[in-house]
């Protein structure tokens, strides 16, 4: 399983593929319900569904840069919340059966590792909150799970 890193703003964290896959997975389910999408967010559930499904293992991209205003940051920020909710009180939020072919990148989802998607959708919150404040050279120490 390869390690990418997700950057805003100079800040930043490594994360596992696969539970970055998943959470782009998740993102652009939420992005998909906004009616009248703007160019920006067509866009952008492109890219994510293209990190979730191709082989983009060691190097899957960091697509906050797309949110580059306090408004966007908000969308990404309300859907993130949204997703760790029903995460953490929803057992079929995260359904295998709904990844293309059950499966993401190279990955077959036999068990998913909820925890795991909840502390990636944590670890990006923070982020975006500017509560993180890692950078790629810092000890990753970050990836509390039970």
């Amino acid at each position: 399983m390869g390690t990418s890193y997700v950057e805003l703003n100079d800040r930043g964290f490594w994360a596992h593929d696969t539970f970055l896959e998943g959470l782009y997975f998740l993102l652009a389910r939420e992005f998909n319900k906004i009616e009248d999408k703007q160019v920006w967010q067509k866009e952008l559930i492109t890219k994510f569904n293209s990190a979730a499904t191709a082989d983009f293992i060691g190097c899957v991209p960091s697509y906050l840069y797309y949110f580059d205003t306090s408004d966007k940051i908000e969308l990404l920020r309300k859907s993130l919340l949204y997703i760790q909710k029903e995460l953490c009180e929803n057992p079929n939020f995260l359904n295998n059966m709904e990844f293309p072919k059950g499966n993401l990148g190279n990955v077959v989802w036999v068990n998913l590792t909820v925890k795991r998607y909840i502390n990636i959708t944590r670890l990006t919150l923070d982020l975006i909150n500017g509560h993180l404040t890692t950078d790629a050279s810092s000890p990753i120490d970050y990836w509390i799970v039970e």
